[in-house]
């Protein structure tokens, strides 16, 4: 090999080699565990027998019981806390042989790790990619890091985005009166000057007279549910560029003291039409947020709550492309919609107590109080910054 050139792995080859390693891996944890002087046969036993802290314990025996070789590779602990426990096996009075037969299946578990990538995060990103699966595990892992780095890098996080489309079908004769609304919990600026981005507009504009100059239209009237927001919600302003309205409020004060809600909606008067086979809410995630809901209430029974999907797209050339919801960028991802049935108590967790309140007064101001709906919901913590989330469901067949 000349000086300054490396043999590239292929696909297969990293794929292969990998499975090596955490056959070798796991087949050495599993002895030892079967070498115990006591019967393991849950993470409690294990966490008792070794004294080791309940999350590694669960790691460890995750990575004995997994059922193939590449689904135990996001359950190998870290160096520093493998070690503990090979350190606590010795202190047990485990036999030495099968601690030691252990540690070396780690330590070429480690080096195959860091012949192909810089970290176990980014080791395990590429075993999921190219396993032809995803592991929930890895992304959350991942989702979560990303989450903590970029708040202090934006300067603000949210502890929740909201999205609602409460949906309407285009029938004659009825007002077909829908309602998108969006909205952040718990916001908080981590350094003074920061804006909040609450809804982003684009302006259509159509004048009989063509050769009728240019004009702004009025871009106000945003429709704050006051009673869900903030006392010290500072006023909202609205920017335009182009064709695109951004509307965004002020944060006053910085850190947990000054916590801001904000919640918007928006009427649509238009419903879905008897030939669209499909309805959705997508949105951007623009705020480094630690949970992202969405809801979907469409009118009961006509839609099929089986073709219920999650799918979340975007575009690393262009931010603002993944908002076409295009086939093309749309990313892997585990996340899987609630069919939540027709009870608005349902929309209540913990996470947003208020939700089930926020929908009965939309409904009110809608008219559609007495109306009955299929609920649909999807939930992904820390969700990507600049992607943009799918929540779509299909029509019954007639």
């Amino acid at each position: 090999m000349s000086p300054g050139r490396r043999i590239v792995a292929t696909a297969p080859a990293f794929l292969d080699g990998c499975k090596d390693a955490a056959r070798a891996l796991r087949a050495g944890v599993r002895r030892l565990i079967a070498a115990s002087p006591e019967a393991i046969t849950r993470a409690t036993d294990l966490q008792h027998a070794l004294s080791i802290r309940a999350p590694l314990a669960w790691q460890v025996f995750r990575l004995a019981k997994s059922p193939d070789e590449l689904a135990c590779i996001p359950f190998a602990p870290l160096p520093e806390a493998m070690a503990r426990v090979f350190d606590a096996a010795r202190r047990a009075g485990w036999p030495t042989p099968d601690i030691d037969r252990a540690r070396r299946a780690y330590e070429a578990f480690e080096q195959f790790v860091a012949r192909h990538a810089d970290d176990r995060t980014t080791f395990d990103a590429m075993v999921s990619g190219l396993s032809g699966g995803f592991s929930e595990q890895v992304d959350a892992r991942t989702r979560r890091a990303a989450f903590r780095a970029s708040a202090p890098l934006w300067g603000l996080r949210a502890a929740l985005t909201y999205r609602c489309l409460i949906a309407a079908l285009d029938r004659p004769g009825s007002p077909a009166l829908s309602a998108i609304i969006q909205g952040s919990g718990g916001v908080r600026a981590l350094r003074p000057g920061r804006s909040l981005p609450i809804c982003r507009r684009t302006i259509t504009m159509t004048l009989a007279d063509k050769n009728a100059p240019e004009f702004t239209p009025d871009t106000g009237g945003t429709g704050l549910l006051e009673d869900f927001c903030s006392a010290n919600l500072s006023r909202v302003t609205t920017k335009r560029r182009g064709s695109v309205a951004h509307d965004f409020v002020e944060l006053s004060g910085v850190g947990l003291t000054a916590e801001t809600d904000v919640f918007l909606s928006t009427k649509l008067r238009t419903g879905l039409p008897d030939d669209e086979p499909e309805l959705g809410v997508t949105s951007m995630v623009r705020v480094p947020t630690e949970l992202y809901i969405a809801d979907l209430l469409v009118p009961a029974g006509a839609m099929d709550p089986e073709s219920a999907t999650v799918r979340v797209y975007g575009c690393l050339e262009d931010v603002s492309g993944a908002e076409t919801a295009s086939l093309e960028y749309l990313l892997p991802s585990s996340h899987a919609p609630e069919y939540l049935g027709r009870s608005l108590d349902s929309l209540h967790s913990k996470d947003f107590p208020r939700g089930p309140e926020l929908i009965r007064f939309v409904l009110r101001d809608l008219g559609r109080s007495r109306e009955d709906f299929d609920i649909f919901r999807c939930r992904i913590p820390y969700p990507m910054l600049h992607t943009c989330i799918g929540l779509d469901v299909r029509r019954r067949h007639a």
